[in-house]
């Protein structure tokens, strides 16, 4: 049986508190809506989407082929490492929005933390890449799919390329330099095959 587990909390020894087990939750449609605005929850950025799919949605992203590299970012709002390197995947964004490059925040919590945690902790950070929450409870059924040495260990990336069959999986925390210089690497391999 796999637990995602927040790599910091693991090295501090506390890696029960970060273990993540969701709760069973069935919901329709696949790809959910964010709640309406109301006075007391305001509107969601329009740069931002917050979602929750089922590992199906994330799996035919990753296996359909086209020339979009996919920059998937694995996390949760209890992962100190996790939350410190969320603005850089908007930076990286950013610095290739004009190409066909796309940012996902893939988010490990809890399915019944969805409201009222998820969605206010992307609002409050203003977050502007796609945000999706994995409404999945077995994560042994899939994380092999990601990365068959991902431990389950937050946080993770994966770079994708679909159409060129192309990935590669990070099980670290990376400061902004890192993030940049791997992805260029791995971007501009997929431009000179």
């Amino acid at each position: 049986m796999f637990h995602l587990v927040c790599s910091f909390c693991f090295l501090l020894g506390t890696g029960n508190a970060g273990t993540h087990s969701q709760d069973t939750l069935t919901m329709s449609p696949d790809i959910l809506p964010v709640p309406e605005a109301t006075a007391d929850r305001p509107p969601v950025t329009d740069n931002a989407a917050i979602r929750m799919v089922s590992w199906e949605t994330l799996r035919k992203l990753l296996n359909e082929p086209n020339d979009t590299t996919y920059v998937i970012n694995f996390w949760a709002t209890f992962c100190k490492p996790c939350v410190a390197e969320l603005p850089h995947f908007d930076k990286l964004q950013s610095a290739y929005q004009y190409q066909k490059v796309r940012i996902l925040l893939v988010s490990m919590d809890f399915i019944k933390d969805f409201e009222n945690r998820v969605i206010p902790f992307v609002r409050e950070r203003g977050l502007q890449s796609q945000v999706w929450l994995l409404k999945e409870t077995n994560a042994g059924q899939w994380i092999d799919e990601i990365d068959p040495g991902w431990s389950g260990a937050l946080p993770a990336t994966v770079f994708v390329h679909p159409g060129q069959k192309q990935r590669r999986f990070y099980n670290k925390e990376f400061n902004m330099e890192e993030l940049r210089a791997e992805f260029e690497l791995f971007y501009k391999k997929l431009n000179t095959n």
